[in-house]
């Protein structure tokens, strides 16, 4: 291997916990239903996804109230089962965090969902498909700083700062739920457990980000990306989204390179080698996870920054 991945060096070092492993597939969550009528073409400005381009205007209109008689289990929608394995949720609290989720909009791959630099009022609420955030280089090069699956918050540090300091954008069509900082704040005041909530789910992000860091600095491209996907395997078992043996993921071979600081022949080399030693499939958008135990011992992966082996609140 030649070029600056061969220059990396690999972490050292081992564990002594338990790893964490998938529980055993569990009933899937009930949606709420979709707002009548057509789709929606986007939201914001719609530019060519993670290079530089002339922006163009995105025909945008407004969020529907989905009703709250709608919603067949409030308990299943993504958010409450990410946010309830720090707290466990009380019928109050499932309610309130299903009216954050009201007004729902669907929005096109293309179109920016917030924007680098702009002043923020507002979130998101992903409640179906994948998103990501990321920063730009002049040259139009791009660093995916992390990927957002539903349950996640789209913006969250934006209305925190009050200004976004990067991009999100849908990987694929996506349904969002709108929340203004106001909502969110009168939440918070009247409930305090989820208040700590969105405070572990926003610490959450920065452990994911230290261990992002920790990929592309020190471990080796098939580390990286062995480690990145049982990630990303943990995250979706926690909102119901895996299936025995691994998991659909849209993500293309470029916004893996974007992910792990590699370029997309790198990833597809990693990719057929991890296939011919037997360790896991990449194909038609499905991660296989084919010896998950051998990736493990490959990436050093163990999961207990993500935090989601039982809640910490009664």
């Amino acid at each position: 291997m030649t070029g600056p991945d061969a220059a990396r060096h690999r972490g050292g070092g081992s564990a002594s916990r338990t790893p964490w492993r998938p529980p055993r597939p569990g009933v899937r969550f009930a949606r709420s239903p979709r707002p009548a009528g057509r789709g929606y073409a986007g939201y914001g400005q719609a530019q060519n996804p993670g290079r530089a381009g002339t922006p163009q205007r995105v025909p945008v209109e407004p969020a529907v109230p989905v009703p709250l008689g709608g919603i067949l289990d409030v308990s299943g929608r993504a958010l409450c089962r990410k946010l309830g394995a720090f707290v466990a949720l009380t019928p109050a609290e499932l309610s309130a965090l299903a009216a954050l989720q009201r007004r729902v909009r669907t929005v096109a791959p293309g179109a920016l969902l917030v924007r680098r630099s702009q002043a923020v009022d507002r979130l998101f609420v992903l409640c179906r498909g994948w998103s990501c955030s990321s920063k730009l280089l002049p040259d139009g090069r791009r660093q995916i700083v992390n990927v957002q699956i539903p349950g996640d918050f789209v913006g969250l540090r934006g209305v925190l700062q009050r200004m976004s300091d990067r991009r999100f954008e849908p990987l694929l069509p996506v349904e969002i739920a709108e929340v203004s900082a106001a909502e969110l704040r009168e939440v918070i005041r009247a409930h305090p457990r989820i208040g700590a909530a969105v405070l572990w789910a926003a610490s959450r992000d920065e452990a994911m980000l230290a261990e992002r860091l920790l990929s592309i600095g020190r471990r080796s491209p098939r580390e990286r990306l062995a480690h990145f996907l049982l990630e990303l395997e943990a995250r979706l078992t926690l909102v119901g989204l895996t299936s025995p043996g691994g998991y659909h993921c849209p993500l293309t071979q470029q916004n893996l390179a974007d992910v792990l600081g590699l370029s997309a022949v790198h990833v597809n080399r990693v990719l057929q080698e991890l296939r011919k030693q037997g360790l896991l499939t990449f194909q038609r958008s499905r991660v296989v996870f084919q010896d998950r135990e051998a990736l493990r011992r490959l990436s050093g992966f163990e999961g207990q920054y993500l935090d989601q082996d039982g809640p910490a609140l009664p």
